[in-house]
């Protein structure tokens, strides 16, 4: 961990991680979630990108 300091990675704290425990991982929860969503009807999303260019 020392090597990675001085790279200005710091080591987390068990409070810490406890506090953006609730912040970022809704974030990236609903990230996932849109992109499964956008992956199951990415057929349906290109097929309206083809329509609105013709």
């Amino acid at each position: 961990m020392k090597n990675l300091e001085n790279y200005g990675v710091q080591e987390l704290s068990i409070v810490e991680t406890q506090r953006t425990n609730g912040g970022i991982w809704p974030l990236v929860r609903a990230a996932v979630a849109v992109a499964f969503w956008h992956w199951d009807n990415w057929d349906d999303i290109k097929a309206g990108f083809e329509r609105a260019q013709q």
